[in-house]
């Protein structure tokens, strides 16, 4: 029953909505790169907002 169901949806998929969720997969895994990117930046100038006003 599982497995029929499974050949059912990649049937039903297609190549194109295969590659369109490859990319999708790969878009999400740059978002998370960005946001820690982003954070440590934020870090960053926070530290050196921090230090140049207590020097």
């Amino acid at each position: 029953m599982a497995k029929q169901r499974y050949d059912y949806t990649n049937h039903g998929r297609g190549f194109h909505n295969n590659a369109t969720s490859q990319a999708a997969r790969r878009r999400k895994k740059l978002n998370r790169i960005l946001q820690i990117v982003g954070s440590i930046v934020a870090i960053g100038v926070l530290f050196l907002v921090y230090w140049v006003y207590s020097h």
